[in-house]
């Protein structure tokens, strides 16, 4: 199964982390239900990233690792980076001598840990993205998209966005938090019986930007139980 990594940011304890998770890994963690965690090391700014000129031998150390691993009928589900380590994750069927095989094989490898059963908990709760992560992984696609096209993200445009909801009080309550940030709001009764709030923001809709803006959606859907259904915009190249 090819894999399907999806990048997004988090931040904990203050610190900025990078989080690369492969979607397909809930695919086989049920048969690979082991964990294992390889961590290595490298040199840091002062965000925790690493310094550029050891990018390259971080990401030959993982193709190696992750070449390795794969003939033992292991699976790496995903990767978390920052404050000076990349902290790789694996599934695997069965964990024989694999912490020490890995140590012995890969200087790189600052430490090895396994834990029976514990993959599908690590990639539910560590690297599966939440409600705020799967919206920062749509606006990068949609950006990366624009970008792609040609877009600058240098002038103001239109922007929808849609948002549902059950009953007609909890759109209207989340409506009246955009006054100010959109010149069209349009409640709308939809044939399934929902209520479609479609706000149109004059912005430019850069990656942080929108960022900011799902985030404060989503603290919203959550409060009025609501669904948002992404956002979209023409090209200005």
């Amino acid at each position: 199964m090819e894999p399907n990594y999806q990048f997004f940011p988090r931040t904990v304890n203050d610190m900025p982390q990078s989080i690369r998770v492969d979607l397909n890994s809930k695919h086989i963690i049920d048969s690979h239900p082991h964990l294992i965690v390889v961590v290595a090391k490298y040199e840091a700014r002062e965000n925790g990233f690493p310094l550029n000129e050891v990018f390259a031998e971080m990401n030959a150390f993982e193709d190696a690792l992750t070449e390795s691993l794969l003939t033992k009928d292991v699976y790496h589900m995903g990767a978390i980076t920052g404050n000076g380590s990349i902290d790789h994750y694996f599934a695997a069927s069965s964990l024989d001598a694999l912490e020490t095989y890995i140590l012995t094989n890969f200087d790189k490898a600052y430490s090895a840990k396994s834990r029976h059963n514990g993959s599908k908990a690590c990639f539910e709760e560590f690297l599966l993205p939440d409600m705020y992560e799967k919206n920062y992984i749509y606006n990068q696609m949609v950006c990366m998209n624009m970008q792609d096209k040609g877009e600058r993200f240098e002038n103001p445009r239109d922007v929808d966005f849609y948002t549902y909801f059950t009953t007609k009080d909890q759109a209207d309550l989340y409506a009246k938090h955009f006054d100010e940030f959109a010149h069209t709001i349009n409640i709308e009764p939809q044939e399934n019986e929902s209520i479609l709030v479609h706000l149109i923001a004059e912005i430019v809709p850069s990656l942080p930007f929108m960022n900011g803006v799902t985030d404060s959606i989503v603290d919203l859907i959550q409060e009025y139980d609501g669904d948002f259904d992404g956002w979209g915009s023409n090209i200005i190249s």
